[in-house]
């Protein structure tokens, strides 16, 4: 469809020769001006453009990794031109309260993709539109992804005089969303606040003792375990290893019957680094044979602290496990940690046929494991896919919980 629209400029022949893929390369700026036209909100269908919501829900994502992705964009008059018009068009859906949520919420997450801190006209427009959308939105979603889209472009070094021009503004407006945010919006700007600050802390910045202490006071009142387990990741992200005791006593307390926030205790005590929290994830993953969730965050905050214990037990768990669920957990696990040590076990699973215990299932999950401990990237191959992602216009080719047949659920 592309090629009958823009014959002469979707394609542009980089190098000669039949034998090149080059040949094939795609004109960004064309494509960029295609997709522009095609997430008009006056046409649909008929009228030239995207009819399927599903397919409109996926576009401004795509637009801002076209944008985004790399140094390779052109910077001429012309394509800041397109730029803004693009912005423009994203902003126009976001707030359009006749279009489909899935479009706005998408459009939200793009302007937190494409805006950055720096003092230009462009984030000035793209801070005020987030602002207001994050504040007051009809759709609670759409003003959730408006909070993260905040603080994903107030983390970002960006170009003009001043070049965290609204890291500050971003940062207010994020702690009072967590002081006085209702229902889910606090924890939602408390993972904010976790991403904000971890880029700031990867990109030279710094994390505010304020910051933390609002965490921490968050983390150590709140009762609710979704939301405890928000404030326990964003403690691990921005680094507050003075909450260690603090998540370690809480994971000592909690009952049982709360995987889902002792797991991301777990994970979080791992994001700080807490030099402490070995023993007690080691004793989680070995407890947790039957707990395919909670053994996983258990096993990735012992990766995360470099700790290698639990090697050999995830080996033997994975010969006997249970499911297929714990099978695929302990396959993570053990990806996760990445130990040298794991490969020549699971090599011998791989290849053993004779042991009558070992399953071809199980065998397949040592491939799996194997891969992962192998893979050359420090996070799992579909993360680039993952990231930023508008998972609430799920399509089946992303994730499919039901068949596990999406380009997410790939182990």
């Amino acid at each position: 469809y592309l090629l009958k629209q823009y014959p002469d400029e979707i394609l542009e022949v980089a190098v000669e020769g039949e034998e090149s893929n080059a040949q094939f390369v795609a004109n960004r700026r064309a494509v960029l001006e295609y997709l522009f036209t095609k997430m008009d909100p006056t046409k649909r269908g008929p009228k030239g453009g995207f009819d399927d919501h599903r397919v409109r829900a996926q576009t401004p994502v795509a637009v801002a990794r076209l944008i985004t992705n790399g140094d390779s964009y052109p910077t001429d008059e012309a394509a800041i031109e397109l730029r803004e018009k693009l912005v423009k068009r994203l902003i126009e859906l976001a707030n359009n309260r006749q279009e489909r949520v899935e479009v706005r919420q998408a459009s939200t997450i793009a302007l937190g993709m494409i805006g950055d801190a720096g003092d230009v006209e462009i984030n000035k427009t793209i801070f005020k539109a987030l602002e207001k959308i994050a504040s007051n939105s009809s759709d609670p979603q759409t003003e959730y992804f408006g909070v993260m889209a905040l603080a994903q472009m107030g983390s970002r070094k960006g170009a003009g005089d001043d070049p965290r021009k609204y890291q500050e503004d971003v940062e207010k407006f994020l702690t009072k969303a967590l002081a006085n945010g209702k229902g889910q919006k606090a924890p939602w700007a408390a993972l904010s606040l976790g991403v904000f600050g971890n880029a700031l802390l990867e990109n030279d910045g710094a994390v505010t003792t304020s910051m933390k202490g609002a965490l921490r006071e968050k983390f150590d009142r709140k009762k609710s375990p979704v939301e405890r387990g928000a404030y326990a990741i964003a403690l691990g992200l921005v680094k507050d290893d003075s909450s260690e005791d603090l998540l370690l006593e809480a994971l000592e307390k909690i009952g049982s019957g709360q995987d889902e926030v002792r797991g991301n205790i777990c994970v979080g005590l791992g994001l700080m680094g807490a030099s402490t929290a070995n023993e007690k994830l080691n004793e989680l993953v070995k407890g947790s044979k039957y707990r395919p969730d909670l053994l996983k965050d258990a096993a990735i905050g012992l990766g995360l602290l470099g700790d290698k214990e639990a090697v050999s037990v995830l080996v033997e768990m994975l010969k006997d496990a249970p499911g297929q669920s714990s099978q695929a957990a302990i396959a993570t696990a053990l990806g996760t940690i990445g130990d040298t040590n794991a490969v020549t076990e699971l090599v011998k699973m791989v290849r053993d046929e004779s042991d009558e215990q070992l399953t071809d299932v199980a065998r397949g999950f040592s491939c799996a494991a194997l891969g992962i401990t192998c893979d050359k990237e420090p996070f799992p191959w579909n993360t680039k896919i993952a990231v930023n992602s508008n998972y609430r216009a799920n399509v089946r080719t992303l994730t499919s919980p039901d068949n596990g047949d999406g380009i997410l659920d790939i182990l």
